[in-house]
């Protein structure tokens, strides 16, 4: 394992730094705020990449990674094809 680089970046100097070389891992400070906002930006640039969230005073840390997930649907009828939209957004 190799540091690349460390730096208190945020927002856009943040992804302009993950694009000067391949990361694999990211590791970063974050708070209930960044969840939404810094991470998904990260993913949206970088699909590939595994986030470790460090939680700010005594909380746990959490791991991020963009997954594709596939779900069999054996009812291509409308009403199925509904069905099965409505239960993938519900768990999502």
């Amino acid at each position: 394992m190799v540091v690349v680089g460390e730096g208190d970046y945020q927002g856009v100097d943040l992804l302009l730094e993950l694009g000067r070389q391949p990361v694999d891992v990211l590791v970063l400070p974050v708070d209930e705020d960044t969840i939404p906002g810094a991470i998904s930006h990260v993913f949206s640039e970088h699909p590939g990449i595994t986030v470790v969230g460090l939680g700010k005073e005594g909380r746990p840390a959490s791991l991020y990674q963009l997954q594709l997930q596939v779900t069999e649907v054996a009812d291509v009828s409308p009403t199925g094809l509904v069905e099965a939209i409505r239960s993938a957004v519900l768990e999502a």
